[in-house]
């Protein structure tokens, strides 16, 4: 009898180890399949909440775009800010007013973005992407990476496929070449404001300082008001060869960190230009950071006077203490 009821308790203590072992793998598969769900759902809102950030800038919806950006963003390796963003989408689409975002592939890893886009749209005869005498339509790829935390970009990297722009580009100049030399033996004059296009490129490009000062007229006048004393880099340059030596004390002691251009104005041969700056003072590495205007008069396809305006408070403050380079 004793043996029967050790077999019986024996059997019981089994049956009651293998109840245990299978609810806690009911539980484990339950909390799996959840922590799932819940993964599936998060990748799900990510990727509307990245198609809703497409839709916004193909309805040129800025607001729309700005709520979902962070006050202070990375972008392309820089801190920027969020209005700079929207200031990068507005001159976008005043070289291509038609530009559009087609989104061909999306990948989700947590927080963190992936996508390919197919861009298309019609640039402007003479934009930073090139000339488009003919105004053909481009169309090219795009890639984008970002980070989203609490529902905001901190990160966006874009690269874009400007080899295949510029082979699109590359029939359209010939064509425009071909037609300078067949028009007539009269000069054909560049228009102000793409010499001013195209010095803003160079510049951006980091270019050297006769360069630079090739596009300016034998006798041309830079006017840079500022703090003369301390800052050798601004006030009167008078000739080409005073102006590169402008450019080169410039390069000396300021590293360019962003050039961002809100409006060009041209009126016959004067282009009005306004923007923002920010430029690493390398005496001390203080940021100078400061809105801008330029009054530009451009004569025979060459810049005759400028006159520039910027916080030049802030440029003297941030120079104060210091003797910058000659």
């Amino acid at each position: 009898m004793s043996g029967n009821l050790s077999r019986i308790t024996k059997l019981m203590f089994v049956l009651a180890l293998f109840s245990i072992s299978i609810k806690s793998m009911a539980q484990q598969k339950s909390s799996a399949s959840e922590t799932t769900s819940n993964s599936i759902k998060s990748e799900n809102k990510l990727r509307d909440f990245y198609r809703s950030y497409v839709a916004a800038a193909n309805s040129r919806d800025f607001d729309a775009i700005a709520d979902v950006v962070a006050e202070d963003v990375m972008l392309n390796g820089k801190m920027v800010k969020r209005e700079d963003i929207i200031a990068q989408f507005k001159i976008l689409l005043k070289a291509i007013p038609d530009f559009k975002w087609n989104l061909k592939q999306l990948v989700v890893d947590g927080e963190d973005i992936a996508a390919r886009l197919r861009d298309s749209g019609t640039p402007e005869a003479n934009t930073f992407f090139g000339d488009n005498p003919k105004r053909n339509t481009v169309e090219f790829t795009e890639f984008g990476s970002y980070k989203v935390r609490n529902g905001l970009f901190v990160e966006m990297w874009f690269l874009i496929d400007v080899t295949a722009i510029a082979e699109q580009f590359k029939i359209n100049t010939q064509t425009k070449q071909d037609q300078l030399k067949t028009t007539s033996t009269s000069k054909v004059e560049e228009e102000p404001i793409e010499v001013i296009n195209r010095w803003f490129s160079r510049f951006k490009a980091g270019a050297t300082a006769e360069e630079l000062a090739s596009f300016w007229a034998e006798d041309a006048v830079m006017w840079i008001p500022g703090d003369t004393k301390n800052i050798p880099w601004v006030g009167k340059r008078v000739g080409r060869a005073d102006i590169a030596a402008h450019y080169r004390v410039l390069w000396k002691n300021i590293k360019s960190e962003s050039l961002v251009i809100s409006d060009i104005l041209s009126k016959g041969n004067r282009v009005v230009v306004l923007g923002h700056l920010k430029s690493t003072y390398l005496g001390n590495n203080k940021l100078i950071d400061s809105d801008f205007s330029m009054n530009i008069v451009v004569e025979n396809g060459l810049i005759k006077s400028y006159y520039f305006l910027e916080d030049s408070f802030d440029v003297a403050e941030k120079v104060k203490g210091t003797k910058p380079k000659l």
